[in-house]
């Protein structure tokens, strides 16, 4: 009975080691992801909670340790503002569209059976754009008829991850991304809110939840 016993589990763990090697072999892991984006700071006075998506690529250069490329959107909608007793109700959207590199670390060990959570940081470019030419036209008295500036920007989130398959993971991610915006350009945005400076703000700050698959090979 012992020796059947041992032939069982002998003969199980062979069964499961072709794709437990798959999986830790697998340097490249692929991550779309979708969600809500929270404007936080100067950002949420004119602006509603809004859409993220984004998609990541990863390259695993030690099990706990990847170089990674993100492209991401965070897409939000404009609250109409009461500015000098006046209902101001062209106030623009705004998007952020980013374009980052950057670190991903992995906390849990690489053999855990069934959850992974990690880390990312990482930098880059994020472009501030508006909808809304008119309302740039006559916040400036006509000297800007948009607003379309890209800035240097950082991200980092959390993310923690469920084992669906050998080579798939489903996570829910969060974070903060800032963008170091400059006062001199952001100043027009106080002719849409009284709680803006006029002098501008030296940056905006969002933060995405969102829900993702990872694909690794």
């Amino acid at each position: 009975m012992r020796t059947k016993f041992g032939i069982g589990v002998l003969a199980a763990l062979l069964a499961g080691a072709p794709a437990m090697a798959r999986a830790q072999d697998a340097r490249w892991s692929i991550d779309p992801r979708g969600g809500l984006t929270l404007p936080i700071g100067n950002l949420k006075n004119i602006e509603k909670p809004g859409f993220a998506a984004g998609i990541g690529i990863a390259y695993w250069v030690m099990p706990r340790v990847a170089v990674r490329a993100d492209v991401a959107a965070d897409v939000m909608s404009s609250k109409d503002q009461t500015h000098a007793g006046i209902l101001v109700n062209d106030v623009p959207d705004v998007s952020l569209y980013s374009y980052t590199g950057g670190v991903e670390f992995r906390l849990t060990p690489p053999d855990q059976e069934r959850w992974d959570v990690t880390v990312n940081v990482g930098a880059g470019a994020t472009t501030l754009d508006t909808n809304s030419a008119t309302a740039f036209e006559t916040a400036s008295g006509g000297l800007q008829t948009d607003f379309t500036k890209t800035y240097f920007s950082g991200v980092g989130l959390v993310k923690f991850g469920y084992k669906a398959s050998d080579m798939v993971d489903l996570y829910l991610s969060g974070g903060a991304r800032l963008v170091k915006t400059k006062k001199a350009d952001t100043g027009v945005f106080s002719a849409f809110s009284s709680n803006l400076p006029s002098a501008g703000f030296g940056s905006v700050v969002t933060f995405p939840i969102q829900l993702g698959v990872r694909a690794s090979f």
